[in-house]
């Protein structure tokens, strides 16, 4: 007997019964959410599979699809990118959800939420140590509205959807809950190649739900199929984790690298997507607005 169950509006499973009540035990799940016995048309609640597991046996037993049947409509977290001059606002409604952002990053909330920062674990202090990410990374949880500070950068939003992505350093802004934040080391010789020396420490993202991400400006979304592209500089500041990563001279000689005016490029190879921004530095009348930009936001 297979099981799909709904938690915090994101679908899991086939799980087995004995999983599903392990999940019970932990507070993972609660009695009262979505769940589906994999043959059933409609859904009921985890309370059914509560109990000790039913011994169904073959003659009745449903033939696995392994498709499940639509889920009934689940209503994610609502994101809004709010936009006055050069400046822009992320704004996230919250109903009974939680929503994790980058230290630092709150501008104002409204409503009955709750903000939590937990200390990570000893592995998680010695990474930020090693890497230089930030240490917390606080949560919002309850009803009501969340304001994200105003930035000059382009807020992109992402939808996981089970995948793994690599960010450049600095890029992530905040996520659902059902997204795994941690850290990605580069290799030492590709990192020494692009410039970031020997310790080049990127974040990682994995799971299902909405992402924040910063961008120096307007996104780029280059989908490669057994493809091969190459990027000069650091336009591009993010990449899905399936994508093969380097770092090469721009031509085979030193010589034709300083004449062709391209140093270094990156490299992906593979299938996967590759976001670029073609912004590296904002324009001066971008910071010449941001102040006038943030004040307009508290009017």
């Amino acid at each position: 007997m297979k099981i799909f169950v709904v938690v915090n509006g994101e679908q899991r499973g086939p799980l087995a019964v004995e999983e599903v009540q392990n999940m019970l035990e932990s507070g993972q799940l609660k009695l009262d959410d979505p769940a589906l016995c994999e043959g059933d048309s409609e859904w009921s609640t985890v309370a059914r599979f509560a109990g000790p597991p039913k011994v169904v046996s073959s003659a009745e037993a449903p033939v696995p699809s392994g498709v499940p049947p639509e889920l009934p409509p689940v209503m994610g977290t609502n994101i809004e990118i709010i936009q006055k001059e050069e400046v822009r606002v992320a704004k996230i409604t919250l109903n009974n959800e939680t929503f994790r952002t980058e230290a630092g990053a709150m501008y104002y909330m409204r409503g009955n939420i709750t903000m939590e920062s937990k200390a990570p674990s000893v592995g998680g202090f010695l990474k930020a140590a090693i890497s230089g990410e930030s240490i917390f990374r606080p949560t919002y949880s309850g009803t009501g509205e969340l304001y994200l500070e105003p930035t000059a950068y382009g807020i992109h939003t992402m939808d996981l959807k089970g995948e793994t992505w690599i960010l450049e350093n600095g890029s992530y802004y905040g996520s659902e809950m059902g997204v795994a934040v941690d850290v990605h080391r580069e290799k030492a010789l590709t990192a020494f190649k692009s410039g970031e020396g020997f310790l080049d420490f990127q974040t990682k993202i994995s799971g299902t739900g909405k992402v924040l991400v910063k961008a120096p400006g307007p996104v780029e979304e280059v989908h490669l199929q057994n493809d091969k592209l190459v990027v000069d500089g650091s336009f591009a500041f993010a990449r899905s984790a399936t994508l093969a990563y380097s770092c090469e001279r721009a031509t085979k000689s030193i010589i034709g690298s300083v004449t062709s005016g391209e140093g270094m490029v990156r490299i992906y190879q593979g299938t996967g997507t590759v976001l670029m921004s073609p912004f590296m530095y904002y324009p001066s009348r971008v910071l010449d607005s941001l102040s006038f930009g943030m004040q307009q936001m508290g009017k």
